[in-house]
């Protein structure tokens, strides 16, 4: 299964199961990924993915923005070079 399926996500639990293993990748371009994917969520009124991947970031970053990719985006642009803990 995949997570998008044309333009549309696969169920909740693949969603979940895909953005946990996104999360644990030892990477900083996997913040860039699930910021790009909560834009994606959001677009796609997707609630329950958009309040994965904001937990997500969160674990990742240690930011509270909730599930606004705007902010993220902001965020992102001035700490891209951030070293993060991945778990």
């Amino acid at each position: 299964a995949t997570m998008l399926k044309g333009d549309r996500f696969a169920d909740t639990r693949t969603c979940e199961a895909v953005i946990e293993a996104i999360a644990k990748i030892d990477d900083p371009a996997t913040v860039e990924v699930l910021i790009e994917l909560l834009e994606t969520a959001r677009l796609n009124e997707r609630g329950d993915v958009q309040k994965e991947v904001a937990q997500a970031l969160q674990k990742i970053t240690y930011q509270g923005f909730g599930s606004d990719p705007a902010i993220w985006k902001k965020w992102w642009k001035s700490n891209r070079g951030t070293k993060f803990n991945f778990r």
